[in-house]
């Protein structure tokens, strides 16, 4: 049962309840092998423990909308929101694919991403996992259905955009859509990767005691390491506010600082785990976040 803290209006929450998203006949989606093993199962131990907001839902439900408006506009010789499936080593892995575009004599294996301004700031190129996701799409079209993929993108469709930022901050997206187009890894790859993300996935399946499941890696935590700041002083004996360099270790910081030849100052930037301390439903029973933590 959700709670609804902001008092949404009851279309907010009916849209919301009634989302029909399925990953059909299948035991893995696309989505769920690229995710964290560890997360995937403890979504299952959990899944009546965990207390939600209707807010949280409100970007997932903006993407559904706008999804389905363009499903409703494609061209007719383009394919939209067509769910494929594949036996992986003895189990079955779906995927629904936004949109095929045709492209010669084959398609351009495009998904819709609605996101913030700045992922594409700081990731020109898209994030990994949605380069993944799409090679596993490319896996799911060829397989399933023999036809021929000649590309994959991301059209990004930004929900803070805005045409000021856009003129004056370096990297900011030119316009509220954008298609960031990803690399196409040979079939050989892609399916060695989809085998390995499916066999992780499945030696977690049946486990229910949360200790015994693999710890999520750094880059599932969203970790970012320590770092070290240097800041220097304006001749009026002023700190920057801006670093002028950011290292990974303090005498490297110092080094900087000191080869300057100005007043300088270090500042130590700590470490953190952003997924698990501001995304993660299940830190509360997390074991491997309370060690993280020193609890």
């Amino acid at each position: 049962m959700s709670s609804n803290k902001y008092n949404l209006p009851k279309p907010f929450l009916k849209a919301i309840e009634n989302d029909g998203y399925t990953k059909g006949d299948a035991d893995f989606s696309a989505t769920q092998i690229i995710d964290s093993p560890r997360i995937s199962r403890m979504k299952h131990i959990y899944k009546d423990k965990v207390k939600k907001d209707y807010y949280d839902s409100i970007f997932p439900l903006l993407g559904t909308a706008v999804h389905h408006i363009l499903e409703q506009n494609k061209d007719e010789d383009d394919i939209a929101e067509e769910r494929l499936y594949m036996n992986v080593d003895g189990f079955v892995l779906s995927g629904q694919i936004d949109l095929q575009v045709k492209d010669g004599d084959g398609y351009l294996v495009h998904d819709y991403k609605t996101t913030s301004a700045s992922t594409l700031t700081y990731n020109p190129d898209g994030k990994r996992e949605w380069e993944e996701q799409l090679n596993i799409y490319a896996t799911l079209v060829e397989e399933s259905t023999g036809r021929k993929v000649n590309g994959i993108g991301v059209w990004a469709i930004i929900r803070d955009w805005s045409k000021v930022q856009a003129g004056r901050k370096e990297g900011y997206p030119e316009a509220p859509v954008v298609l960031v187009s990803m690399s196409l890894w040979d079939a050989e790859e892609r399916m060695n990767f989809i085998r390995s993300r499916v066999l992780k996935h499945s030696m977690v399946e049946g486990i229910n005691d949360e200790s015994s499941l693999p710890e999520c890696t750094k880059e599932e935590r969203w970790a970012k390491d320590k770092t070290y700041a240097v800041y220097n002083f304006t001749k009026a004996g002023v700190s920057r506010v801006r670093a002028t360099r950011v290292f990974d270790t303090a005498d490297e910081a110092i080094t900087f600082g000191k080869g300057k030849g100005v007043e300088y100052r270090v500042e130590e930037r700590m470490g953190m785990n952003t997924r698990c301390e501001s995304w993660c439903d299940f830190k509360e029973y997390c074991s491997q976040y309370k060690q993280i933590i020193g609890n």
